[in-house]
């Protein structure tokens, strides 16, 4: 398997484990279940763990983008940078939270299937045309295309942006990763950077992690380069970001609105204390900022 069939199938992965969770209550996606649309992989049944795991990243990207979307305004531009079966655009329409247009960028094969899902469920598209909303494919890994990709997307490089990626940047050759942070980075004053991904491969638990996503066909290529939060750190700032935090995802969960945490954690029995800190300790989010307009982004965390 090649390391591109190998990255895309970690998006029906990510996508029936989130539905997964959203089943059980985690949280509420009422457009998650379009894009799933196999049986057997609905029938898998998934640990309390990862249900909680992605109920964490979810909600933290959530909880930044709102953050943002509240200093920005209506103005506000986001691109969903490997944006797989993510349904963030639907579910911010839902909360009537402001923003002027939406792109969500993949690999062509991605894009290809989830806009054919996309029409099959006509509620979903009406919105989608209703609002300035782009499914395009885009090669993530060359910055030039990337840009003629936005452009087709009528983002204004002066309007403020915020770039989501989850688990893609860390597919990259670290060069082409940051590239990537340098070519946003001079191109836009006003933007905002999430990125959620893993890291700690040295110790036991990430040699592990490393080997098995190598056998699956999707190496972690810029995990050895960016192996911990200080190596995060130093790639945004030399791309010209301003580094907010780096935190890891135990911390991450710390953070998030307390009554809804206390809510979940009373969906199913959880056992798995002692491997749910040492997951959370192999996975990161992590914000950047530039605005030169002081529209005050440096004042987001989670």
């Amino acid at each position: 398997m090649s390391n591109k069939q190998g990255v895309i199938l970690t998006n029906d992965d990510a996508s029936y484990c989130k539905l997964a969770a959203v089943k059980k209550g985690y949280w509420e996606d009422k457009y998650l279940d379009v894009f799933c649309t196999s049986r057997r992989m609905k029938s898998r049944k998934h640990s309390p763990l990862i249900h909680r795991g992605y109920y964490a990243r979810t909600m933290a990207v959530y909880s930044l983008t709102k953050k943002f979307l509240d200093i920005a305004g209506a103005k506000a531009q986001i691109v969903n940078l490997g944006c797989g079966y993510d349904t963030l655009f639907w579910r911010l329409v839902d909360q009537k939270l402001p923003f002027s247009r939406f792109c969500d960028l993949d690999l062509k094969e991605v894009v290809s299937q989830k806009q054919t899902l996309l029409e099959n469920n006509g509620s979903m598209l009406d919105v989608a045309k209703e609002h300035e909303y782009y499914l395009k494919a885009a090669n993530l890994e060359e910055p030039d295309s990337l840009m003629t990709v936005l452009s087709e997307c009528n983002i204004d490089l002066k309007a403020p942006t915020l770039f989501i990626t989850e688990c893609v940047l860390v597919y990259f050759q670290p060069p082409s990763s940051v590239e990537l942070l340098k070519t946003l980075g001079k191109a836009f004053n006003q933007a905002f950077f999430v990125n959620y991904e893993m890291i700690n491969a040295l110790d036991a638990f990430g040699k592990v992690m490393l080997k098995n996503l190598e056998e699956r066909g999707c190496p972690l290529l810029g995990l050895p380069e960016f192996p911990n939060v200080e190596a995060h750190r130093k790639r945004f700032e030399s791309c010209g970001w301003h580094c907010s935090d780096i935190i890891n995802m135990n911390e991450a969960y710390a953070r998030l609105e307390y009554e809804d945490v206390k809510r979940i954690e009373k969906l199913e029995i959880f056992d798995e204390f002692e491997e749910w800190t040492l997951i959370n300790n192999h996975y990161i989010i992590g914000w950047a900022y530039r605005d030169e307009s002081n529209l005050g982004f440096a004042s987001i965390c989670l």
